[in-house]
Protein backbone atom coordinates (compact mmCIF):
# COMPACT_ATOMS: atom_id res chain seq x y z
CA UNK A 1 0.00 0.00 0.00
CA UNK A 2 1.01 3.68 -0.59
CA UNK A 3 -0.16 6.33 1.44
CA UNK A 4 0.13 9.81 -0.03
CA UNK A 5 0.08 12.88 1.65
CA UNK A 6 -0.86 16.11 -0.30
CA UNK A 7 -1.51 19.74 0.53
CA UNK A 8 -0.04 23.24 0.49
CA UNK A 9 3.37 24.41 0.85
CA UNK A 10 4.26 24.46 4.35
CA UNK A 11 1.69 22.07 5.67
CA UNK A 12 3.22 19.30 7.35
CA UNK A 13 3.88 17.00 4.48
CA UNK A 14 7.47 16.21 5.51
CA UNK A 15 6.79 16.48 9.33
CA UNK A 16 4.18 13.74 8.90
CA UNK A 17 5.82 11.33 6.49
CA UNK A 18 8.33 11.08 8.92
CA UNK A 19 5.98 10.21 11.56
CA UNK A 20 4.38 7.69 9.82
CA UNK A 21 7.58 6.40 8.99
CA UNK A 22 8.96 6.07 12.36
CA UNK A 23 5.97 5.36 14.68
CA UNK A 24 4.23 3.28 11.76
CA UNK A 25 6.99 1.10 10.33
CA UNK A 26 6.49 2.65 6.47
CA UNK A 27 9.43 3.34 3.92
CA UNK A 28 9.06 6.48 2.81
CA UNK A 29 9.42 6.91 -1.09
CA UNK A 30 12.68 8.45 -2.86
CA UNK A 31 11.66 12.22 -4.42
CA UNK A 32 14.19 12.90 -7.14
CA UNK A 33 14.09 16.13 -7.55
CA UNK A 34 16.04 18.32 -9.91
CA UNK A 35 16.53 21.40 -8.17
CA UNK A 36 19.24 22.70 -5.56
CA UNK A 37 19.28 21.42 -2.13
CA UNK A 38 17.35 24.00 0.21
CA UNK A 39 19.66 25.54 3.43
CA UNK A 40 18.44 23.45 6.08
CA UNK A 41 16.55 20.41 4.10
CA UNK A 42 17.17 17.42 5.57
CA UNK A 43 14.45 15.00 4.34
CA UNK A 44 16.87 12.20 3.31
CA UNK A 45 14.21 10.52 0.94
CA UNK A 46 14.36 13.46 -0.77
CA UNK A 47 16.85 12.90 -3.91
CA UNK A 48 18.81 15.79 -5.61
CA UNK A 49 19.63 14.87 -9.26
CA UNK A 50 20.53 17.07 -12.65
CA UNK A 51 18.20 16.81 -15.22
CA UNK A 52 20.85 14.74 -17.34
CA UNK A 53 21.35 12.11 -14.18
CA UNK A 54 16.94 11.25 -14.38
CA UNK A 55 16.84 11.20 -18.01
CA UNK A 56 19.34 8.55 -17.52
CA UNK A 57 17.22 6.77 -14.84
CA UNK A 58 14.41 7.07 -17.32
CA UNK A 59 16.18 5.81 -20.09
CA UNK A 60 17.36 2.65 -18.03
CA UNK A 61 13.34 2.22 -16.93
CA UNK A 62 13.62 2.93 -13.69
CA UNK A 63 11.40 5.84 -13.26
CA UNK A 64 7.85 5.23 -12.86
CA UNK A 65 6.76 8.75 -12.70
CA UNK A 66 8.40 12.05 -13.25
CA UNK A 67 6.34 15.88 -13.70
CA UNK A 68 7.23 19.39 -13.62
CA UNK A 69 6.68 21.58 -11.26
CA UNK A 70 7.50 25.12 -10.28
CA UNK A 71 10.22 24.76 -13.13
CA UNK A 72 12.24 21.41 -11.58
CA UNK A 73 11.47 18.14 -12.72
CA UNK A 74 10.52 15.42 -9.43
CA UNK A 75 10.29 11.96 -10.02
CA UNK A 76 9.47 8.41 -8.30
CA UNK A 77 11.71 5.70 -8.46
CA UNK A 78 9.92 2.44 -9.58
CA UNK A 79 11.13 0.14 -6.61
CA UNK A 80 9.41 2.24 -4.46
CA UNK A 81 5.90 2.35 -6.20
CA UNK A 82 5.85 -1.26 -7.36
CA UNK A 83 6.40 -2.98 -4.31
CA UNK A 84 4.37 -4.97 -1.42
CA UNK A 85 5.95 -3.04 1.36
CA UNK A 86 3.87 0.43 2.96
CA UNK A 87 4.79 3.03 1.29
CA UNK A 88 4.82 6.67 2.65
CA UNK A 89 4.97 9.78 -0.04
CA UNK A 90 4.30 12.97 -0.56
CA UNK A 91 2.48 14.26 -3.52
CA UNK A 92 1.55 17.56 -5.45
CA UNK A 93 -2.11 17.67 -6.02
CA UNK A 94 -1.47 18.34 -9.76
CA UNK A 95 -0.44 14.72 -10.38
CA UNK A 96 -2.96 13.01 -8.41
CA UNK A 97 -5.00 11.68 -11.37
CA UNK A 98 -2.06 10.61 -13.09
CA UNK A 99 -0.35 8.50 -9.99
CA UNK A 100 -3.80 6.85 -9.48
CA UNK A 101 -3.31 5.11 -12.55
CA UNK A 102 -0.04 3.22 -11.79
CA UNK A 103 -0.93 2.70 -7.99
CA UNK A 104 -3.38 0.16 -7.11
CA UNK A 105 -3.37 0.42 -3.45
CA UNK A 106 -3.17 4.17 -3.29
CA UNK A 107 -4.85 5.97 0.05
CA UNK A 108 -4.59 9.75 -0.04
CA UNK A 109 -4.53 11.70 2.82
CA UNK A 110 -5.17 15.78 2.25
CA UNK A 111 -3.54 17.75 5.13
CA UNK A 112 -5.50 21.44 4.99
CA UNK A 113 -4.44 24.13 7.25
CA UNK A 114 -6.58 25.38 9.91
CA UNK A 115 -5.01 28.65 9.52
CA UNK A 116 -3.25 29.48 6.50
CA UNK A 117 -0.88 32.18 8.30
CA UNK A 118 0.74 29.20 9.43
CA UNK A 119 2.38 27.53 6.11
CA UNK A 120 2.30 30.95 4.68
CA UNK A 121 5.20 31.87 7.28
CA UNK A 122 6.85 28.56 7.18
CA UNK A 123 6.85 29.02 2.87
CA UNK A 124 8.68 32.77 3.85
CA UNK A 125 11.29 30.90 6.03
CA UNK A 126 12.66 28.12 3.61
CA UNK A 127 15.12 30.57 2.44
CA UNK A 128 14.16 30.60 -1.36
CA UNK A 129 15.05 32.89 -4.12
CA UNK A 130 12.23 35.49 -4.43
CA UNK A 131 10.69 34.05 -7.87
CA UNK A 132 10.83 31.05 -6.16
CA UNK A 133 8.94 32.13 -3.04
CA UNK A 134 6.46 34.21 -5.42
CA UNK A 135 5.92 30.97 -7.56
CA UNK A 136 5.28 28.84 -4.32
CA UNK A 137 2.90 31.69 -2.89
CA UNK A 138 0.84 31.89 -5.60
CA UNK A 139 0.62 27.76 -6.13
CA UNK A 140 -0.47 27.42 -2.46
CA UNK A 141 -3.07 30.45 -2.63
CA UNK A 142 -4.09 28.90 -6.14
CA UNK A 143 -4.33 25.11 -4.45
CA UNK A 144 -5.67 26.82 -0.99
CA UNK A 145 -8.17 28.41 -2.88
CA UNK A 146 -9.36 24.99 -4.98
CA UNK A 147 -9.40 23.27 -1.75
CA UNK A 148 -12.12 25.95 0.13
CA UNK A 149 -14.33 26.35 -3.01
CA UNK A 150 -14.38 23.28 -5.39
CA UNK A 151 -16.04 20.18 -4.11
CA UNK A 152 -15.33 17.98 -6.77
CA UNK A 153 -11.67 18.54 -5.74
CA UNK A 154 -12.23 17.62 -2.29
CA UNK A 155 -13.43 14.72 -2.88
CA UNK A 156 -10.75 13.10 -4.54
CA UNK A 157 -9.06 12.19 -1.22
CA UNK A 158 -9.73 9.85 1.20
CA UNK A 159 -9.44 11.49 4.10
CA UNK A 160 -9.12 15.33 4.78
CA UNK A 161 -7.37 16.38 7.83
CA UNK A 162 -7.25 19.79 9.46
CA UNK A 163 -3.44 20.27 11.02
CA UNK A 164 -3.41 22.20 13.88
CA UNK A 165 -0.05 21.59 13.98
CA UNK A 166 0.21 20.08 17.15
CA UNK A 167 -0.08 16.45 18.61
CA UNK A 168 -4.27 15.92 18.22
CA UNK A 169 -3.06 16.18 13.97
CA UNK A 170 -0.42 14.13 14.35
CA UNK A 171 -2.42 11.18 16.68
CA UNK A 172 -5.44 11.53 13.99
CA UNK A 173 -3.60 10.55 10.97
CA UNK A 174 -1.80 7.76 12.79
CA UNK A 175 -5.10 6.60 13.79
CA UNK A 176 -6.55 6.92 10.19
CA UNK A 177 -3.14 4.93 9.09
CA UNK A 178 -3.64 2.10 11.85
CA UNK A 179 -7.13 2.01 10.84
CA UNK A 180 -6.36 0.75 6.92
CA UNK A 181 -3.62 -1.33 8.01
CA UNK A 182 -5.78 -3.25 10.11
CA UNK A 183 -8.52 -3.42 7.01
Amino acid sequence: MIVALIGISGVGKTYYKNIISNKLGFAKVNTIRSRCKRINETDNSALFYTENQIKELEKEEKIIFSFKAFGNIYAYLKEDILTERNMIVEMHYDVLDDFKKIVDKLVTIYIAPRDINVPIEYLKQRCLSKREEKLKMDDLMKHYDKFLNNASFREKFDYIVYNDYNYDTENEITEIINKIVGE
